[in-house]
């Protein structure tokens, strides 16, 4: 494998417990794709889900000062892989948090929540259910942000978890059932839009039973990194929308 074949990707992570899924992603690639993750800092503590520590954790020079620890590491594109702390101040700031990473790393940058709306635009897709870890006034901050590019959050089921390590405690299981019952006819999609929640393996299995997208955080987010970096990989078996399953070639 020569240098010009690996993907470089960097990410801004704020700890939560979900961050093994980019590690199992690109050893199943043989390293093709090198994510390099960066801590993020997190206000808030244990109650990080609440809207006004999230506001602090969305403050666009920490996570300047975050990306410049990556400038060594020349990635190919960069992302905020945090979706609370990208949408809680709506598309616009989400926007301008993308473009003080690339300016800092001089990548292309997106974030998680950008990545939710590129996937279901990319994917003709505006109405979906949607499995929030998070207490109803951040999921409620999530639903206005997707309304910004046209999305309707059809139905759903706030879990409330105060904080992101609450949320990697709730057993992957327990989420797809609830996936499973929130889904309807009316619904395009399933979301997980958490990045503490590693549902790689079962995202897929609810998939094929519903036989409709069911797209987790670290899935948009590694589908819009390697996008961005130029990328053509399609893996199997981290769901359908990073194999190129519901895209149309």
């Amino acid at each position: 494998m020569t240098e010009e074949e690996i993907v470089r990707i960097g990410l801004l992570y704020p700890t939560g417990g979900g961050e093994h899924e980019y590690y199992e992603f690109a050893e199943a690639l043989d390293y093709r794709v090198r994510p390099f993750l960066v801590c993020a800092g997190l206000a808030g503590g244990e109650n990080s889900h609440a809207p006004e520590a999230l506001k602090r954790t969305a403050d666009i020079e920490a996570l300047e000062v975050t990306a410049r620890s990556l400038l060594p590491l020349h990635p190919d594109a960069a992302t905020w892989a945090c979706t609370s702390g990208s949408f809680i101040l709506g598309r616009e700031y989400a926007q301008a948090q993308a473009s003080a990473i690339s300016a800092v790393t001089g990548c292309p940058a997106s974030s998680t929540s950008l990545a939710f709306a590129r996937a279901l635009e990319t994917l003709q897709i505006d109405r979906v259910g949607v499995v929030a870890t998070y207490p109803e006034p951040a999921a409620n901050a999530f639903a206005a942000f997707l309304s910004e590019f046209g999305i309707t959050v059809g139905a759903m089921q706030c879990l409330g978890a105060p904080g992101g390590r609450a949320s990697y405690r709730i057993p992957a299981e327990r989420v797809m059932e609830i996936g499973a019952d929130l889904d309807s006819s009316e619904l395009q999609a399933i979301l997980i839009p958490d990045t503490a929640i590693a549902v790689f393996q079962a995202a897929s299995q609810l998939e094929d039973s519903l036989g409709k997208p069911v797209i987790s955080a670290n899935q948009a987010t590694l589908w819009d990194v390697l996008r961005l970096a130029g990328s053509d990989l399609k893996p199997q078996g981290f769901g359908r929308l990073l194999s190129g399953h519901w895209v149309a070639a």
